[in-house]
């Protein structure tokens, strides 16, 4: 390249640079100028709006609502708001605080028109909302809402019966668009996470019952770390371990307890949604942040006419209504096998010491020695040596064998007592360290099935062929 093209390229890609700079700069410019000219707009907002009352809401001892969804008195008895003539009805506190702060810190959006001849055109001569409140010191404050306007979203009103009209927020309005129903008050739900749930129990007539239960030193584990803490009990012959990976899928259906809407709050009328005898439960024990340990029980009675259940927290005298789908997670487990563990004896390699295995008259004897060396720092190294029958052997080749002997499944859990006659088929014998052992049998059962017996428990069965194969494999090796 000649120095005139070379000078050439080096000016266009000068340019360039800085056309690309230009573009950046611009738009960071334009960037801060429209923040600038929103953050200007929110204050002219502000600006323009009108404040209509402005005292402390706590002042505020007496509410009354009148619409089209009914007329309501709310009395506040010390700290607490109660609903004239239905003095025991559990009142949502916090919707009512927020109907005295509505009224409390009044504002407008803007002032429509001072002195209107006809009340009328904005739907005030009858408005749909009247609020009135008094104060402890008998001062009254009372808000009227008319029409919706016809470009927004708002509402035209006046205050204390003048003639002045105003646009009063949409949000305003909300606070006391209330029915009975929504101002009943719903009972908080447990604060439950999944990592927490330490036991779930339900009962169901139309499900059937559901038993899983954490614990950490779990009596059928037989791994030696803790690797199966959870179990199902109840709905198999003998308790079975869970397979890890599911239990954290099925726990998530227990964490959250909503309850769509509030429905009667008198304890002899629950016969009448069925919660007297309920048709299922579900019990979850918990433990709270603070690390103690909770229970939270709940009751499912009737549906409604759209499948809805009617439910109560045990120890409540409230009905509520809970959604169909919430309700069958928690009660409806379906296929229940598949949470379960395959593996009947998962032992961990680090806690044995020998393993024997007996078919057709045959026996087999794996075994590891481990010695200890301390160095002159305190170290300590252990040595593992393998044996097969007395031979050593190879310790990839002894390891395989191993994952082989303990990766033996069920090919399905007994739901029913069986019993066992004449020899075992095969039979596992694990030795710890310690000196204690795991004994694991199979006994014919059926055409294509062996029962599952471990420690004198016969929980499951295996698949035949299986264990056949692996029995001649590992007699002929």
């Amino acid at each position: 390249m000649n120095k005139k093209k070379k000078k050439n390229t080096l000016t266009i890609i000068f340019l360039l640079l800085i056309l690309i700079l230009a573009g950046i700069s611009y738009g960071m410019l334009k960037s801060h100028n429209d923040k600038i000219e929103k953050e200007k707009e929110q204050e002219d907002a502000e600006d323009s709006k009108v404040v209509l009352n402005d005292f402390e809401a706590d002042s505020i001892v007496n509410i009354s609502v009148t619409s089209t969804d009914g007329n309501f008195v709310f009395v506040k008895e010390e700290d607490t708001w109660v609903l004239q003539g239905e003095e025991d009805y559990p009142l949502s506190q916090s919707k009512l605080s927020s109907m005295a702060a509505g009224i409390a810190k009044l504002s407008a959006e803007r002032l429509v028109v001072e002195n209107a001849e006809d009340l009328s055109e904005y739907g005030l001569d009858q408005p749909s909302i009247l609020v009135k409140a008094v104060t402890i010191e008998g001062k009254e404050y009372s808000l009227q809402i008319g029409d919706k306007l016809a470009t927004d979203t708002d509402y035209y009103g006046i205050v204390a019966n003048e003639d002045t009209v105003y646009v009063i927020p949409m949000a305003t309005r909300t606070k006391y668009v209330v029915t009975k129903d929504d101002l009943f008050d719903i009972e908080s739900s447990p604060s439950i996470t999944a990592d927490n749930i330490r036991e779930v129990k339900v009962t169901s007539e139309a499900f059937g019952d559901f038993h899983m239960v954490y614990d950490e030193n779990n009596p059928i584990d037989y791994s030696g770390t803790g690797t199966y803490p959870w179990y199902i009990k109840d709905t198999y012959v003998n308790p079975i371990n869970m397979d890890n990976t599911m239990t954290g899928e099925i726990l998530s259906n227990y964490t959250v307890f909503s309850f769509s809407k509030g429905i009667d709050y008198k304890v002899e009328n629950q016969k009448n949604y069925g919660l007297t005898a309920p048709s299922a439960t579900v019990f979850v024990r918990y433990l709270s942040t603070e690390g103690e340990e909770k229970s939270y029980t709940l009751r499912i009675g009737n549906t409604d006419s759209e499948g809805n259940y009617y439910v109560s927290p045990e120890g409540s005298n409230r009905t509520y209504l809970m959604t169909k789908d919430s309700v069958d997670k928690k009660i409806n487990i379906e296929d229940k096998d598949s949470y379960l563990s395959k593996f009947t004896h998962m032992v961990n390699i680090l806690n044995i010491e020998k393993v024997s295995v007996s078919a057709a008259g045959k026996n087999k004897v794996y075994e590891i020695k481990r010695t200890d060396a301390t160095d002159s720092d305190g170290n300590t190294t252990t040595t593992e040596t393998f044996y097969i029958d007395g031979v050593e052997a190879d310790e990839t080749e002894f390891r395989t064998t191993y994952q082989q002997i303990i990766g033996l499944k069920m090919a399905e859990p007994l739901k029913e007592v069986v019993h066992i006659s004449g020899d075992a088929v095969l039979t596992l014998t694990f030795t710890e360290a310690d000196g204690e052992k795991l004994i694991v049998e199979y006994h014919p059962y059926s055409d294509d099935r062996y029962t599952v017996t471990v420690n004198g428990k016969t929980s499951a069965l295996a698949d035949k062929t299986e264990i056949d194969t692996f029995a001649e494999t590992i007699m002929n090796e």
